[in-house]
This record gives C-alpha cells, structure tokens and sequence, in this order.
C-alpha cells in the first residue's frame, strides 16, 4: 500500500505546474580565443568565436563585431572581423573564425570584441554582450621565444602573463 500511494505522490508531482521556471529569453554565452601558440610577425594568426545560446528563445540579428585589429597592424587573410546570423536557436551555438596576418612585431592590446542581438523579432532593443580578452606580444620573426628561455626567465614569463601583464623582450645570449 505504501508502495501505491508513493507513485501516486510521485505521479502527481510530475503534473504540477514549477514555479520559477519560466522561459528566459535568448541568453548568448560568447568566448573569443586566439588559437595561435606564438603570435609572430608575416605568419598567419587564427582567432575564433564561439556564440552558445543557452536561453530558452531564439536569439535574432545577431551581430558580432570585433575593432581589436587595427588594418595599420593586421591585414585580413580570410573571414571578417564583423559578421551576422539572421538566428540562433535555443541550445545550439555558432562557430567563426577569422585569419589574420600581423604586419609588425610589438605589444598589442585585444580589445573586447562585441556581440549584439534582439531578443524577439519586434524588439527595438538591442542586447549587447562583450567578449574580455587580454594583451599579448607579437615577435618578429628572428627573435628568441620562451621556449628558448632559461627556466628562471620562463618562471618569470610565466609570473608576469598570470598577471594579464606580459612584456617580453629579446634575450641575448
């Protein structure tokens, strides 16, 4: 008898509305990642965007935009630094990626790049999320590289990159 009344319980709680579920519009997580080991001045460099719906609503118009490569410092090789989707559906995601090739060796700070969408297709209000990423050096091609260091300059490298500070100068030995 126990037995029958907890699935009867366990029945009925299966049909009971929850409350504080309610749907949540488009929700985009966003990440940018540069997916080079070493940035290096002429050589290619490959940055890719992943945008994942994790709302329960199509997200519309999305738009992502990223100013963080001056054309005075890289020059597009294929993809583009700006790019549209018409929709991203609920649990699905989209992937870019954009190749660039650095025109001159120095320190360059990756700015925020920046994802816009509406939230319904009647919206006039945009919602904007913003991609973090940090500075990173970019070697010309005769340098040395931390794979060259001494291991107490490469704990040093390592110490100073922790610290979203990076300065990396050319050993010479």
């Amino acid at each position: 008898m126990k037995l029958w009344w907890a699935a009867l319980v366990l029945t009925c709680g299966c049909f009971l509305p929850t409350f504080g579920d309610e749907d949540s519009d488009a929700r985009l997580l966003v990440s940018k990642n540069i997916l080079n080991q070493y940035l290096v001045e002429g050589k290619d460099l490959t940055v890719e965007y992943k945008i994942f719906n994790v709302g329960s609503k199509v997200a519309f118009d999305v738009v992502l935009n990223d100013n963080g490569f001056p054309s005075t410092s890289f020059a597009p090789v294929s993809g583009s630094l700006k790019v549209t989707w018409e929709r991203i559906t609920p649990n699905s995601n989209v992937t870019h990626a954009v190749i660039l090739r650095p025109l001159k060796s120095g320190y360059f700070n990756f700015t925020s790049a920046e994802v816009s969408y509406l939230t319904s297709e009647d919206s006039k209000e945009r919602t904007l999320t913003l991609i973090p990423q940090g500075q990173s050096p970019v070697r010309h091609p005769g340098t040395r590289w931390v794979g060259d260091l001494h291991p107490a300059q490469k704990m040093l490298f390592k110490l100073l990159q922790s610290n979203h500070h990076v300065h990396v100068s050319t050993v010479h030995t």
